[in-house]
C-alpha cells in the first residue's frame, strides 16, 4: 500500500469514528449526535472544492496564451478547449469539451460534458462578465446542472491583483439516483502571483442543502480566505465559519499555505473532528 493510500485511509478512519461516537456537550454535559453536522461539513467541503474546479478550469482557459491566440488547446485541465471572438458583437465565446463518457482530469476525477461561457468582451477586460452553462455535464459518473451560473470581472483590487466574481442560483449535483446536494454562491477569486505561490485567494459565501437534506450556510472568514493554490490539488489556507438552524458556532479550518493536504478540521461546540476534503464519492455510493 502507497503512502498516499495509508494517509487516506487513516484520515478516513477518523472521520469514520468521529461519526459513530456522538460527542458531549461541554457546556451542559449532555451528549449530542454530531453525525448530521460532520455529513453536512464533508458535502460543504466536496461542494465548495468542485465548484472551485470547475471555476479553476475556465480562468485557465481565458488566460491561456495558446487558446486565446491560436483559437484551440486540447490541453486544459484534459479538456479540447475552443475560443471564438466575434469582433462585430465584442463577444468572447469559450468551451471546455471533455468524452461523453468521461476523462480522467489532473486531479484524478472523471468528468465529462461541455462548459461553455459567453462573454460580453475579452475575458481580461476589466467589467466583462458573462454566463457559464454546463451542457450534460457529469462529475465522478453523477450530473451536475447549473441555473444562472455567472461570471464578471471586477478590475483589480488596491494591491494589484485582478479579481473576478462567480455566482449561480444553484448547482444541483446529482450524486444517487434520488439524492441531490444543491447549493448557491457568490464569490470573488483573486488572482495570486508572486515568487512562491501562483493561484487564486476565495472569499464569500457559499449555501446549499446537503445529502441528507439539512440546510447550511457557508461563510469564508475575511480574516483568513481560502486559498486555490496551483501546486496543490485541494483547497487550503482558511477558515470558514458553517451554520445551520439550530447550530451558529461551528467553523472549518484548513491546512496553512505551506502544507498540501486532503485535510480539514472541523470544530462545533469546542468539539473537534478531522475530514477529508474529498471522500464524497466513496461514503455515499458504499451507503
Amino acid at each position: 500500500m502507497t503512502m498516499r493510500n495509508t494517509k487516506y485511509l487513516t484520515g478516513l478512519l477518523l472521520l469514520l469514528l468521529a461519526a459513530v461516537f456522538p460527542g458531549c456537550n461541554k457546556d451542559t454535559n449532555t451528549f449530542i449526535d454530531y453525525k448530521p453536522y460532520l455529513n453536512t461539513a464533508r458535502d460543504y467541503a466536496n461542494a465548495q472544492q468542485l465548484t472551485t474546479r470547475l471555476i479553476n478550469t475556465m480562468l485557465k482557459a481565458g488566460s491561456d496564451s495558446v487558446l486565446n491566440t491560436t483559437g484551440i488547446n486540447t490541453d486544459i485541465d484534459k479538456a479540447k478547449c475552443t475560443f471564438v471572438y466575434d469582433s462585430v458583437s465584442d463577444s468572447s465565446f469559450y468551451e471546455a469539451e471533455y468524452n461523453s463518457w468521461g476523462t480522467i482530469d489532473p486531479y484524478q476525477r472523471r468528468r465529462g460534458g461541455i462548459i461553455r461561457i459567453a462573454l460580453d468582451g475579452p475575458v481580461s477586460d476589466s467589467g466583462v462578465s458573462g454566463s457559464i452553462n454546463l451542457v450534460n455535464f457529469h462529475y465522478e459518473f453523477d450530473s451536475l446542472k447549473a441555473i444562472n451560473f455567472r461570471f464578471k470581472n471586477e478590475g483589480t483590487g488596491s494591491n494589484g491583483n485582478r479579481i473576478y466574481r462567480f455566482s449561480a442560483d444553484s448547482l444541483i449535483w446529482e450524486v444517487d439516483t434520488n439524492r441531490t446536494i444543491s447549493w448557491q454562491f457568490d464569490q470573488l477569486y483573486e488572482q495570486k502571483s508572486d515568487n512562491i505561490d501562483s493561484g487564486f485567494i476565495i472569499s464569500g459565501n457559499l449555501n446549499g442543502i446537503s445529502y441528507y437534506n439539512i440546510s447550511f450556510s457557508a461563510v469564508i472568514a475575511d480574516s483568513s480566505r481560502l486559498f486555490d493554490n496551483m501546486d496543490c490539488n485541494w483547497l487550503k489556507d482558511g477558515i470558514v465559519y458553517l451554520s445551520y438552524s439550530d447550530v451558529q458556532n461551528s467553523q472549518m479550518l484548513f491546512p496553512p499555505d505551506n502544507m498540501c493536504m486532503n485535510y480539514y478540521q472541523y470544530i462545533i461546540n469546542d468539539n473537534r473532528f478531522d475530514g477529508l476534503i474529498e471522500n464524497f464519492y466513496f461514503n455515499h455510493k458504499t451507503k
